[in-house]
């Protein structure tokens, strides 16, 4: 919860580092993870990410994306089919590159439906 609260905090360089580190902990991974969130804390997080999607800083968004990435995070979907459609020239790189990913990855998991 405290760099969920960090991801919103007023410096960029915190903001960039939680989110970063919101990914890592989202997707289980990391030099001291406990392994894979509970489905209400990785809902948090996936919350956050997307929250994160809207800042004013590019690198902040990117890193927001490619942490959704991370996680497989099918959730965000939508919000990233907003980005691709109204971000900058390197979101929508970004969004179109993580939801064709995600997109690969559920028709893997749904045998290609």
């Amino acid at each position: 919860d405290q760099i969920i609260r960090m991801s919103r905090d007023e410096s960029p360089e915190v903001r960039h580092v939680a989110v970063q580190s919101l990914g890592h902990i989202g997707a289980g991974v990391g030099p001291r993870s406990a392994g894979p969130p509970t489905p209400r804390m990785r809902g948090n997080i996936v919350e956050a990410l997307v929250a994160a999607l809207e800042e004013s800083l590019q690198s902040i968004r990117t890193k927001s994306v490619r942490s959704l990435e991370m996680m497989g995070a099918s959730k965000a979907v939508t919000p990233l089919e907003w980005l691709e459609q109204r971000g900058t020239e390197e979101d929508k790189r970004e969004a179109r590159r993580v939801l064709e990913k995600l997109r690969v990855d559920r028709a893997a998991l749904t045998g290609g439906d």
